[in-house]
């Protein structure tokens, strides 16, 4: 799941996302590229996201709350059904 559709899902701003990701690739010791993409914002600029299988996903999600975490288990649960 990107941290587009993190963002979208849970209502919090993606750079906020962003930052949490950030965040939770340092406390976990992984390299800070790790899952790094790119996506073209509305004004054609080229703004990095990150890729993020279920496991970091739900990792990331649980230190929000659990309506967001709500939501997003919802979603892969979407996705791995539609595989």
């Amino acid at each position: 799941m990107s941290s587009l559709d993190i963002a979208e899902l849970t209502g919090k701003r993606h750079d906020y996302v962003l930052r949490d990701v950030a965040k939770m690739y340092a406390e976990l010791g992984l390299p800070k590229n790790g899952g790094t993409s790119y996506y073209f914002d509305t004004q054609n600029k080229q703004r990095p996201c990150y890729n993020l299988d279920k496991i970091l996903t739900i990792t990331l999600v649980t230190g929000y709350n659990a309506t967001m975490l709500h939501v997003i288990v919802n979603r892969w649960q979407e996705l791995e059904n539609n595989q």
